[in-house]
């Protein structure tokens, strides 16, 4: 079955989307907390999953307690080698965490 993942927000996102993917921003983690609480697809008491955009790995502990369930980070276009740097960097941070 494919599942739809959607960037935005509101009736029509928990309507068609299986998923939110939200980018990091100020206040998004309150609109977070509060879409895990209220956002449910009929017939279902899941929360809808979370995927947050654009995340830093220094804030992962306040992601996972505002409902994020995904982080994905930016590894902004550099050079192989510092790219592989930066990705065993987020790695070896997140350590369990990965899966």
């Amino acid at each position: 079955m494919t599942t739809f993942a959607l960037v935005g927000a509101g009736r029509r996102m928990v309507a068609y989307g299986d998923e939110w993917i939200p980018m990091l921003r100020p206040k998004v983690l309150d609109h977070i907390a509060e879409f895990k609480k209220t956002a449910r697809k009929p017939g279902s008491d899941e929360p809808l999953p979370v995927t947050l955009f654009g995340g830093e790995l220094d804030d992962v502990d306040a992601y996972s307690a505002a409902g994020v369930d995904r982080v994905l980070f930016w590894v902004r276009p550099q050079d192989t080698a510092q790219m592989i740097r930066t990705v065993d960097r987020i790695a070896l941070h997140l350590g369990d965490r990965l899966h």
